[in-house]
């Protein structure tokens, strides 16, 4: 497979998992359509109804990950849960623009960030 199809295979997974994910346990408002109640996340990010949804969009482009994220989402039709990005090499860590996603009071998300250490890096050369 070539390099540059692995972001819309990525993609088109996560939205696949969390489809079936949804389909196989529905939530409590599809259950008993009751009162509305506000989803939320426990201690351990457990959603209290729903699933966590969420994508590295441009994980293998050098577009910016928030701009990638955003159009991911207007795309789907639905905000992420999770904003999922990654660094490497001696990159410091979070970014503003991971900060502000994650800050967002519209649309608030959980970063989920992945490190590749480069040799003789160490934690306290990119925590921000």
């Amino acid at each position: 497979m070539r390099r540059a199809k692995l972001p819309i295979l990525a993609t088109a997974l996560t939205a696949v998992l969390a489809g079936t994910a949804a389909l196989v346990a529905p939530t409590a408002a599809s259950a008993a359509p009751a009162a509305a109640k506000t989803c939320t996340t426990g201690d351990n990010l457990v959603p209290t109804c729903g699933v966590l949804w969420g994508g590295a969009a441009g994980g293998f482009t050098s577009a910016p990950r928030d701009k990638a994220l955003k159009e991911w989402e207007q795309t789907s039709g639905r905000t992420a849960s999770i904003f999922h990005t990654y660094h490497k090499g001696n990159e410091p860590f979070p970014t503003k623009a991971e900060i502000a996603m994650t800050n967002d009071p519209a649309h608030p998300r959980v970063l989920m960030a992945n490190w590749k250490i480069a040799y003789g890096s160490s934690w306290a050369d990119v925590a921000k």
